[in-house]
């Protein structure tokens, strides 16, 4: 039987975040705070609680990871550890640009101009200075993404991910690379949640069920490496989008 990886299991509290490291599979719902690492609990059957360290509320906790596990580096293999820390990823049905959050992802063209879809959408919705400070910030390479103000939007920032040329047609590394963007930005801008659309899936005309893998695997890749974004939505418009992100989100 192959050895059970390790992880690291995040227990936000009242006053403090206890990190919990354990070999196996087991839910962080089954973990409570009389359970200590030198003290067995039926409900963990098939793992093993290896340490249990503490770190105040409120400081950033992927960044203190390192340096709170580093006296177990000898007997922990740093590669297989994966921090959860209250992060959720969620999907609505409805209008992106009703969907409030700190950033609201754009499914923008390289030169930044907001036509159709999405894009028109959030101008109609937040105003046409979005539109200005964006093109005044490009154009941009396909892939890159940039942060405007939200304007009339209930966010307080729009990244636009550029997922398409002037074209108007995207592909597989396209969509990765602008989602790995609008991520990258948001820890930037200090963004604690998110929205995204389909990217590409409108104008773009890319396949929903090809999307959903690729948009949903880049955030989970990125929140798994350490980011301060909290809240993930997908926000998706028609009951195709929304069963081909459903199923990839679980």
């Amino acid at each position: 039987m192959a050895e059970q990886p390790y992880r690291v299991i995040a227990i936000p509290e009242r006053e403090r975040i206890r990190l919990m490291v354990v070999r196996g599979d087991v839910r962080a719902d089954h973990l409570e705070d009389r359970i200590r690492p030198d003290r067995g609990d039926e409900r963990m059957t098939g793992s093993e609680a290896l340490t249990e360290l503490e770190t105040p509320v409120g400081r950033d906790l992927a960044g203190e990871v390192g340096e709170l596990i580093r006296p177990l580096i000898h007997v922990l293999p740093w590669q297989s550890l994966r921090v959860r820390h209250g992060q959720r990823i969620e999907i609505v049905r409805g209008d992106i640009a009703q969907v409030a959050a700190d950033a609201i992802v754009n499914a923008a063209n390289d030169h930044l101009w907001m036509g159709a879809g999405v894009a028109g959408a959030l101008k109609r919705a937040g105003g046409d200075e979005i539109e200005r400070e964006a093109m005044a910030k490009g154009p941009i390479g396909v892939g890159d993404a940039i942060a405007t103000s939200a304007g009339r939007l209930p966010a307080k920032w729009v990244i636009h991910a550029a997922a398409m040329g002037q074209d108007l047609r995207t592909d597989a590394e396209k969509i990765r690379l602008a989602t790995a963007s609008a991520l990258r930005v948001a820890d930037e801008i200090g963004a604690r949640s998110i929205v995204f659309p389909a990217l590409g899936t409108g104008v773009g005309g890319f396949p929903l069920e090809e999307c959903a893998r690729i948009v949903v695997d880049a955030v989970r890749a990125h929140l798994a490496r350490g980011s301060r974004i909290e809240r993930v939505v997908f926000a998706l418009r028609g009951d195709d989008a929304y069963r081909a992100f459903e199923e990839r989100v679980g």
